[in-house]
């Protein structure tokens, strides 16, 4: 796979070779190849290749319902590598489905499981994001009101990137229907802490109590800004999101 390093830069295929974009840079490669799409339908020695397409597309879909809840959260944090960290998460789940044949294991069954629970639990972006390490304290996620707290909240604790004056917190539950493939989010207001502010008590809960049927999921995003004349604007460093509870 070559890389195109001069200013000529198209999509699509010319040729025989097939032009595209990564990360922002430009590749071309020899076009056609893979698989035969007839040989992977019928084919028995494709049986495998056939379980592997249905759980990944079940998967895939999955991560693209979960997105789309967690939209208030990804704001500048977009591409192919969130994409593909999250359609990993859901395989990596699936896999711990207890009771399905290969082929039709399913991220709702393996949720079930204490390994499942536990990848969902610990997934953040970027990848090593979590709150406690931006924040710089320990919080309680109440799965009975939803609520998100902490009782001595340690403002000198938070590690403020340069020229931010405020950091933000958009705390919510997101109820995921695994099964069906659906979700809603719930969002608490946005919580804005001063870099001059004193220690705190912060309780966090949603607008409007979360309803419907599935996993509930507790999300934190964190956003630091910088504040002139009244005027919040946000900053790129250490923004990311987590999740903090999963019920």
């Amino acid at each position: 796979m070559a890389r195109v390093v001069g200013p000529f830069k198209i999509t699509g295929t010319i040729s025989g070779m097939n032009f595209y974009q990564d990360g922002g840079e430009n590749y071309v490669r020899n076009a056609g190849g893979g698989f035969d799409g007839n040989a992977i339908k019928t084919k028995d020695s494709m049986v495998r290749v056939r379980e592997n397409a249905s759980e990944f597309g079940h998967c895939a879909s999955v991560k693209s319902t979960f997105m789309h809840a967690l939209h208030p959260y990804l704001s500048k944090l977009k591409g192919r590598k969130l994409h593909s960290e999250m359609t990993s998460l859901f395989v990596q789940i699936k896999n711990f489905d207890p009771v399905s044949k290969r082929g039709k294991r399913r991220v709702s069954q393996a949720l079930t499981t204490t390994e499942g629970h536990n990848l969902l639990l610990t997934y953040s972006y970027p990848e090593h994001f979590t709150v406690d390490r931006v924040l710089g304290n320990r919080f309680i996620v109440d799965p009975i009101n939803h609520s998100w707290s902490c009782t001595d909240f340690n403002v000198s604790g938070i590690d403020f990137p340069e020229f931010s004056t405020h950091v933000g917190l958009l705390y919510g539950i997101v109820v995921m229907d695994f099964e069906a493939i659906q979700a809603k989010v719930f969002l608490a207001e946005d919580y804005y802490i001063a870099k001059k502010d004193v220690n705190h008590y912060i309780t966090l809960k949603p607008l409007t109590v979360p309803s419907g049927t599935g996993v509930r999921i507790a999300v934190m995003g964190v956003r630091f800004y910088q504040e002139v004349n009244g005027v919040m604007t946000k900053l790129e460093a250490k923004r990311g999101f987590a999740v903090v509870g999963v019920d």
